[in-house]
């Protein structure tokens, strides 16, 4: 990788680590928050994230690991709503099959 590379992917990957945005954000709140996730200290990730910094490999993989852990907590997150979403479906046909005079098994 070059170094505009993972320049870019350091400063993409911390903008990632900032979400959600809430309206009216500031962007110094949003390199605030992605420097707490990050562990890392306000003037470094400022500089990360307009792409002003060398980056090292271990802050790189840091984040990388962050936003991996990020996206599985979502998908961990959408797999539960859509038990809950099948639970619900499931009943509702269950009483509708009810309602008819049909079981579920049948």
């Amino acid at each position: 990788m070059t170094a505009l590379s993972v320049s870019t992917e350091m400063s993409d990957g911390l903008r990632r680590l900032a979400e959600p945005v809430r309206a009216g954000e500031s962007i110094k709140a949003l390199i605030g928050k992605a420097a707490r996730r990050a562990g890392m200290s306000y003037g470094r990730a400022y500089e990360c994230w307009y792409g002003r910094a060398r980056v090292r490999a271990e802050e790189l993989d840091r984040v990388r690991v962050l936003l991996q852990a990020k996206e599985q907590e979502a998908i961990n997150v959408e797999i539960a709503e859509l038990r809950q979403r099948l639970a619900r479906l499931e009943e509702q046909l269950a009483a509708e099959l009810e309602a008819v005079g049909a079981s579920p098994g049948k």
